[in-house]
């Protein structure tokens, strides 16, 4: 018995809350951040609490910044609403500190390896 593809399968045109594959309308994406379903379609969890926080609608060029860099961690106190700039300079930041430690542990690591030579 093969498995029912197109308009015979059970769950063919529904969607959200009538699907039989709902399961509460949130996923993360493989970035790491929650996204929800609306009645618009899917938007991302942390600008949605920073919507409401600031009871308004963000425009597009607003970036809403995880300060703990936990991007799943949507606490209004973790959430920090900034423009492109700001957040690349941060970002550039952040990335040139850990680039720097890697190179640190690694290059610790090889003369840790080496030491038994």
């Amino acid at each position: 018995m093969s498995a029912k593809k197109g308009k015979d399968h059970h769950n063919y045109g529904k969607r959200g809350i009538k699907s039989k594959l709902w399961k509460g309308g949130k996923c993360k994406t493989k970035q790491g951040y929650v996204q929800i379903w609306t009645e618009n379609g899917q938007k991302f969890e942390h600008r949605i609490i920073m919507e409401k926080y600031l009871n308004r609608k963000l425009k597009p060029w607003e970036i809403v910044h995880h300060l703990n860099n936990i991007k799943d961690d949507n606490r209004i106190e973790n959430l920090e609403l900034m423009d492109k700039k700001e957040h690349d300079r941060i970002n550039m930041r952040i990335n040139s500190k850990n680039g720097w430690r890697k190179k640190i542990i690694k290059y610790c690591y090889r003369e840790y390896l080496n030491s038994f030579n």
